[in-house]
């Protein structure tokens, strides 16, 4: 009896032992993990030697985490979340994988997915077609050259030119692509405010400054300032051609954000 005692004794702090290291391997992640992304964002060989490339990986590194909070990916301490490991898991087929958990969270697959009859595991031809057609979409699509749609090509063991997505996917899909574009938009329109404001006084090719007294009176200043009106995150230079905040939904924003935060 001692001798089982003994050995329970042992067993017993040996999973102590066991329990304490792996709560100080905890810690040590936690605490590193920060230094870690902090070292990134301030050595990044992305933009070695690239001041405006450093700062630019900085803002959508927030960008990013905004991201990730709001779809519920990570908690607000940054800890993994959800379908989180999932997403990781399809890193690679970025952005599809976070398609397709938009499709999971909205039930897309449970209703497709319905088989032939209640309590059946069998599913009809057009259910698993249709199946195959959606994953084709997120995680095998490849643009072809448009010469091709012309030419007399037969191919006898797949599919080469896809055809639309069901309706309910799309549907589902634009949603997505419109939430995105204006969470983005938004995210501009606040680090609009870190614009360097000198930049905006400045013709961006000559560099010809309209800071100086001289230009109080000037009209051409007057006008350009006037542009300015009502638009917080798009340059007066990119104001004339008729640009406005609204304008940061369409896929040439990069081109008229204000000041240096060109994205």
């Amino acid at each position: 009896m001692i001798g089982h005692a003994e050995e329970r004794e042992a067993k017993l702090a040996n999973n102590r032992s066991r329990q304490t290291v792996k709560i100080r391997r905890s810690q040590y992640q936690r605490s590193f993990y920060p230094i870690s992304v902090l070292s990134v964002l301030k050595h990044s060989l992305l933009a070695f030697k690239q001041p405006r490339a450093l700062e630019m990986l900085r803002l959508y590194f927030l960008f990013s985490l905004q991201f990730l909070v709001k779809e519920g990916y990570v908690d607000r301490e940054g800890n993994p979340m959800g379908f989180a490991g999932l997403v990781s898991h399809l890193h690679y087929h970025e952005p599809s994988n976070l398609v397709f958990v938009s499709f999971l969270v909205k039930g897309l697959f449970h209703n497709l997915c319905q088989p032939t009859r209640r309590g059946s595991k069998c599913f009809s031809q057009d259910v698993m077609e249709r199946l195959v057609l959606v994953l084709a979409h997120l995680f095998g699509r490849r643009y072809i050259p448009a010469k091709f749609q012309d030419a007399n090509l037969k191919f006898y063991q797949s599919k080469v030119f896809l055809e639309d997505l069901p309706e309910d996917f799309k549907a589902a899909l634009d949603e997505y692509n419109v939430n995105v574009t204006k969470g983005f938009a938004s995210f501009l329109l606040v680090v609009s405010k870190l614009a360097d404001m000198k930049q905006e006084h400045q013709l961006p090719l000559s560099k010809i400054d309209f800071t100086g007294k001289e230009c109080e009176d000037s009209q051409l200043v007057s006008h350009l300032l006037s542009c300015k009106e009502g638009r917080r995150a798009v340059s007066p230079f990119a104001c004339l051609s008729g640009n406005s905040d609204a304008d940061l939904l369409h896929p040439e924003t990069p081109d008229h954000v204000s000041g240096k935060w060109g994205l």
